[in-house]
């Protein structure tokens, strides 16, 4: 027997799975979102059941794809539309999921509205999935009466939000699976027909091209401290995360501006305060300097100051688009000169990975072909000299 249980936890919620049986012995089993495995078997005994086992999903396998959550996003704002309750809506998503791990937190949502509370009462304990943004668009719906027509502006800038995440994974995995199959073939080289060779060149004792000799201690010093160059990579690759190089960081920097300024526009226009938009908008960026900025942000605003002022004594936006947030205010358009703002930052971009990828291709490829090459080049160069001396 199948239990779906509902619950009115805290953001912190995960998801457990249990096993457990009725006082008359018959077996059930279920899952729960709850804080941990003690306030599950808590639950479990307030129904009256006698638990089993509880374990925890394991982060990999519960955690929800942003692809999948703008489609369920999409889909629940189509039916919304559509005239459907929110309830039945909610069945209707739930049955089209193929993910489990949504699929169950959908079920457990539902339990909540079917109980009376609202949308953004029942997301509330899985804001770690949903994020700040979307219950603010929520709440901002519900108030309004626009539910459906928030859900399909979330989707809308989930697709926005998406697509930049591809364009900058784009822009750094590809060179590097390049550069991680060329260093696997020297790698290959090195240690598997470097050895081979040069016992073949010790038995002819032939003398060796200084090019030649040079590629065999290279082979020896990479059999013997091969295990600490490793370290070594994997240590700048922790530190380059944490201190990006400048190309990766100017990225990154442009890619925040994007979310911050359709972020912002998108708060805006659905009838947000300020304040409330504006702390959304900064923690979207998930710059952490800009956040340490937000206090004075907010004193300045509370102040009587305008926000291009604001914003400009902070120094996190670049002065087009601190340009434009003036217009806006100016005008009385600034969710229409943020989303404007976001546009042309976004298309210049996607220019500048489209050059780096273009400009990274053919200088990685020559680099490769240059140094397999030369190790070729080296261990051809010692038969050469034996072709002349027979």
């Amino acid at each position: 027997m199948n239990i779906t249980s509902t619950t009115t936890t805290s953001p912190n919620t995960r998801l457990f799975y249990w096993q457990a049986h009725f006082n008359h012995g018959a077996a059930c089993r279920g899952h729960y979102w709850a804080q941990s495995a003690t306030h599950v078997k808590q639950y479990l005994q307030a129904q009256g059941l006698q638990p089993k086992t509880v374990y925890r999903e394991p982060p990999w396998r519960s955690r929800i794809k942003p692809a999948t959550l703008h489609w369920t996003t999409r889909h629940l704002g189509t039916l919304l539309q559509a005239g459907l309750p929110l309830g039945q809506a909610l069945e209707i998503t739930i049955q089209r999921q193929t993910q489990p791990p949504l699929r169950q937190l959908l079920s457990q949502v539902l339990g909540e509205v079917q109980q009376g509370h609202t949308l953004s009462q029942a997301l509330t304990p899985f804001s770690l999935y949903f994020g700040g943004l979307y219950q603010a668009l929520i709440n901002a719906g519900e108030a309004s009466g626009q539910l459906p027509l928030m859900l399909t502006r979330i989707s809308q800038h989930q697709a926005k939000q998406q697509q930049l995440r591809q364009r900058l994974q784009q822009a750094l995995l590809y060179p590097l699976c390049i550069i991680s199959v060329g260093a696997l073939v020297m790698l290959g080289l090195l240690l598997g027909l470097m050895p081979r060779f040069e016992q073949l060149f010790m038995q002819l004792e032939a003398p060796l091209p200084p090019l030649t000799e040079t590629l065999f201690q290279c082979a020896h010093w990479v059999r013997e401290w091969g295990g600490y160059l490793v370290l070594i990579i994997a240590g700048g690759g922790y530190l380059g995360r944490r201190r990006p190089w400048p190309l990766i960081h100017s990225l990154r920097q442009q890619a925040a501006w994007v979310r911050f300024a359709h972020t912002l526009a998108i708060l805006l226009d659905s009838g947000l305060p300020l304040l409330k938009a504006l702390d959304n908008a900064i923690g979207i960026a998930d710059q952490p300097l800009w956040r340490c900025q937000w206090p004075f942000i907010t004193q300045s605003l509370q102040a009587g100051q305008s926000l291009h002022h604001s914003l400009s004594e902070a120094g996190i936006l670049p002065p087009l688009m601190l340009d434009m947030i003036q217009m806006g205010e100016q005008t009385g358009t600034l969710p229409k000169m943020l989303n404007k703002a976001a546009e042309d930052y976004e298309s210049a971009l996607n220019h500048r990975v489209q050059q780096w990828l273009t400009l990274l291709e053919p200088i990685t490829l020559v680099l490769l072909a240059i140094l397999v090459g030369t190790m070729i080049l080296a261990i051809y160069m010692p038969l050469f000299q034996l072709g002349t001396l027979f």
